[in-house]
């Protein structure tokens, strides 16, 4: 039960306010907090209560008087609105309708202005919200703005939490923070683009130790270790193969499925991590030789180890798994000089030749041909290495042991450093036995691409001085622009080079000379020597015949020497033109006519 502590009236523990004197009750809790031991000030304040309940009481009593008296008038004036409508209906012949009267309930209530709730008229206060029965309410005059509901109404102070329990619901939440963090930074670190990308970035080290901390196989017959993956990152280490590095590692990066694209190299899917995120394992893939012999007692070796020796005149054998690099290969018979030496390249990324390589001839054979060649001066490369130089574009190999992959070349120096070089030309097994070498049919060309000889630039020289010899004689034809077009294109950089200009110099001197009728040219090549990448010294005579008018006049003939003339090799003209002449210094009279 709760009491007020204004009029002292009690009510059920639900009741909010005091259904006599209005007065706001308060819950348990806030009794609690009541000082109770002034028991002067609780006397003083008992007495205040009773006599406002006294005053209240008769308060009451008045107002349910009143409240009474008001519906009597309300019934009286209803009944009377009645009759007065049936006279008036009767009056004029209707049917007397039927009237409900309204009847007062048995138990008085009243609803409140405020807050709606329909109570017994004997309250004189809302016993929810405290408004005084009987007067009106406007809600935009009340300065309490309250909702006056069970959701509005106080709540009894929570207890304040345990040290224990703040510290255990803190754990928790952040435990689960943890977890989600966690699990987010799992999955990133765990996805397959990084963890391919993290592989690309060990690749990049080009570690064998780093490598093989993660790498795995799927021979039996392998080890995945530091020395044995030696050979991987030293074959890539090499200068020589520095392109196909950055190759490799651009592949591994382009795309997470790349790797599976290497063929040295492979990725596949296998189990989890931590149970959610799936489990990528990365695979070195080892390569098998084959070796083969034509005869007994040829003993192999592979980087200076022996793996095996011939026990037949067709011998077969397969090597250990070996990882993929570069390998000396060796076969030599006991006791003899000669051996067959060849280097293989046994990596599958960007090597055409890897499946020709797994199976290398060691047959122990001679071969012996002559290079013919359309430069006069080269070196002669044996494998790469200098075995010798041509002479006058010949020269002859002999008893050179054989070996898989043997390859032949000519390089040449041109005096402004640059060098040309032949097409490598591989000797199969069969092509130039020794035994077999003749001179007249055991030949082997060998040409350098787009060299130019005495041939090419007569037949050049030819056109030039035919042309011009035309163009001196005005009963040929004119000299017009598409004349001087032609000339032109056979000079480099056409009309503005300064050879061509005293040649169109030359001809319209001619053209325009009164005694002479024309001029006939001839040349002829002494000597070409290539100096650069398309570029040549020509050393020619030039022979000139002047016809005069007069036939009378005898023709007069002199002959001079370019010493030290420049051609070069228009690639997209596909035609050699003239550079220039080379000037005064080079230019010599060998007979001038008289």
């Amino acid at each position: 039960m709760k009491k007020c502590e204004k009029c002292g009236s009690e009510f059920n523990e639900e009741a909010v306010f005091c259904e006599n004197c209005g007065n706001r009750l308060k819950n348990k809790t806030e009794e609690q907090n009541v000082n109770n031991d002034d028991e002067q000030k609780a006397e003083v304040k008992k007495q205040v209560i009773e006599k406002k309940q006294e005053q209240l009481s008769g308060e009451s009593q008045s107002a349910s008087k009143k409240l009474a008296e008001m519906k009597a008038r309300e019934l009286a004036e209803m009944e009377k609105e009645a009759d007065e409508l049936k006279v008036k209906q009767k009056a004029a012949g209707q049917k007397e309708p039927t009237v409900e009267k309204k009847v007062a309930p048995i138990n008085d209530q009243f609803t409140c202005a405020r807050c709606g709730l329909v109570q017994n008229v004997t309250n004189n206060f809302c016993e929810k919200c405290g408004h005084k029965q009987g007067e009106s309410y406007d809600a935009s005059k009340d300065d309490s703005k309250r909702v006056l509901n069970v959701a509005t109404l106080p709540k009894e102070p929570r207890k304040p939490l345990s040290k224990k329990a703040k510290i255990m619901i803190g754990s928790g939440i952040g435990a689960v923070i943890l977890l989600a963090g966690g699990y987010a930074f799992g999955k990133s670190y765990y996805s397959l683009e990084n963890q391919a990308t993290r592989f690309a970035e060990l690749v990049k080290e080009n570690d064998p130790a780093k490598l093989a901390s993660v790498l795995k196989t799927h021979d039996p017959n392998y080890k995945v270790n530091k020395q044995n993956l030696t050979k991987y990152t030293d074959y890539y280490a090499d200068k020589k193969h520095k392109k196909e590095f950055s190759e490799l590692v651009n592949t591994l990066n382009s795309s997470p499925y790349a790797i599976n694209g290497i063929g040295d190299l492979s990725m596949q899917q296998e189990g989890s991590k931590f149970l959610f995120f799936d489990n990528y394992n990365f695979y070195i893939e080892p390569v098998y030789l084959e070796l083969t012999a034509n005869q007994k007692n040829i003993e192999f070796k592979i980087d200076d180890e022996v793996v095996g020796k011939s026990d037949s005149d067709e011998y077969q054998m397969s090597s250990d798994p070996l990882t993929p690099g570069e390998y000396d290969i060796e076969g030599a018979l006991k006791g003899q000089k000669e051996k067959n030496t060849s280097r293989v390249n046994l990596v599958r990324f960007m090597n055409d030749s890897f499946q020709e390589n797994t199976s290398v001839n060691m047959a122990i054979q001679k071969v012996a041909f002559d290079i013919i060649s359309n430069t006069d001066t080269g070196d002669v490369l044996l494998d790469g290495e200098k075995v010798g130089e041509l002479e006058d574009g010949e020269f002859t190999v002999k008893d050179k042991v054989w070996h898989q992959g043997m390859t032949v070349q000519i390089s040449k120096t041109l005096p402004d450093e640059s060098k040309m070089t032949t097409d490598k030309r591989e000797i199969g097994e069969y092509d130039y036995p020794a035994e077999n070498y003749n001179s007249d049919y055991s030949e082997l060309n060998l040409d350098l691409e787009e060299v130019k000889g005495k041939d090419d630039i007569q037949y050049e020289l030819d056109n030039i001085y035919n042309n011009f010899s035309s163009y001196t004689d005005d009963s040929y034809g004119s000299y017009n622009a598409r004349a001087i077009t032609d000339l032109a294109s056979h000079f480099e950089n056409g009309q503005s080079n300064a050879e061509f200009i005293d040649f169109d110099t030359f001809i319209n001197s001619v053209r325009k000379a009164k005694s002479k009728d024309h001029l006939s040219a001839e040349a002829s090549v002494e000597e070409v020597q290539q100096v650069g990448d398309n570029t040549y010294e020509v050393r020619y005579l030039i022979e000139y015949t002047t016809v005069y008018k007069d036939s009378d006049q005898d023709s007069i003939t002199q002959i001079f020497r370019y010493k030290k003339a420049t051609f070069i090799y228009d690639e997209e003209d596909q035609q050699l033109k003239i550079r220039d002449l080379g000037g005064t210094d080079n230019f010599e009279v060998v007979d001038d006519g008289n």
